[in-house]
């Protein structure tokens, strides 16, 4: 098994740097062999090395906003050991839509613990609520190629439902 600390590789980045790095050594072998590269190779070569840099910029771009949400998602955590638990509740709501699955399970985990804190059983409900339809959503995006126009259209539903529970979190303690 892997250890938990260590780092995994970035595959969907590494793919298109490799491709754009085995491209550009045949073309370099291609003209040091002196071979005369047909124009819809050439097209083709320039294209392919176009699509392979937007890929990789664009993985790149992804990266980057996934490091901020999670200083973010830190920083919050941060406010709430600090003893401000509801400011760090509006920054997780904030956060929760847009993080990954791993991170916004954990989001979860930490709102729950935030509310248990000071002392908002409703609100704990309401997060293990949200957790559990989470779960099953993110269960049934898994095989969402292999769903009908109407499952997937009942997953767009249940989507909004998620999106609605979160906002209707609280933010104040009552």
């Amino acid at each position: 098994m892997a250890e938990p600390n260590r780092k995994q590789p970035n595959w969907p980045l590494l793919l298109p740097i490799g491709l754009l790095a085995i491209e550009i050594i045949v073309v370099i072998v291609m003209l040091a062999l002196n071979y005369t590269i047909p124009q819809y190779l050439f097209f083709f070569f320039l294209l392919l090395a176009l699509f392979l840099i937007y890929q990789i910029g664009k993985q790149m771009v992804m990266n980057r906003r996934l490091k901020k949400m999670v200083d973010e998602m830190m920083a919050a955590k941060e406010l709430a050991d600090s003893g401000k638990p509801m400011e760090a509740v509006k920054e997780w709501k904030k956060l929760l839509l847009a993080l990954p699955q791993e991170a916004y399970l954990e989001v979860l985990h930490q709102l729950t613990i935030v509310y248990k804190q000071v002392g908002m059983v409703q609100a704990v409900n309401q997060v293990k609520m949200i957790h559990s339809e989470s779960i099953e959503f993110f269960n049934a995006t898994r095989n969402v190629q292999q769903l009908s126009m109407q499952d997937r259209q009942a997953l767009q539903a249940r989507s909004n439902d998620l999106r609605e529970m979160i906002r209707a979190l609280p933010e104040e303690q009552s």
